[in-house]
């Protein structure tokens, strides 16, 4: 996913669910300083780059339920949302080995 969206300083909520995204890219929300509820839920994605959201740093709410997300890396939303409050990962396609820890981490 490109940066679409244009510039748009002031907005606050984003609601791109139900879509076919399948990737974002780091230019994917560049222009977005203020968003506050990004919701991603229901489309494609596959894989996650913490950079593409890095210019989000007021954002509180974060849905990425029913993707085909399958792995994360370890503080992959730790160091990313310092405003982070809440994060839906639910409905999606993780898998876990027997080598993997898993912390519970609330947000």
């Amino acid at each position: 996913m490109t940066s679409f969206v244009g510039h748009l300083p002031q907005l606050r909520h984003l609601d791109l669910g139900h879509n076919v995204i399948r990737r974002l890219t780091s230019s994917s929300f560049a222009r977005l300083p203020r968003l506050r509820a990004l919701l991603l839920g229901y489309n494609r994605i596959t894989q996650l780059d913490a950079s593409c959201f890095r210019p989000l740093t007021e954002l509180r709410w974060l849905s990425l339920s029913g993707n085909r997300l399958s792995v994360l890396t370890s503080g992959q939303f730790h160091d990313v949302f310092p405003q982070l409050s809440h994060l839906d990962l639910s409905h999606n396609e993780f898998e876990v080995n027997n080598q993997t820890k898993i912390h519970s981490t609330h947000y």
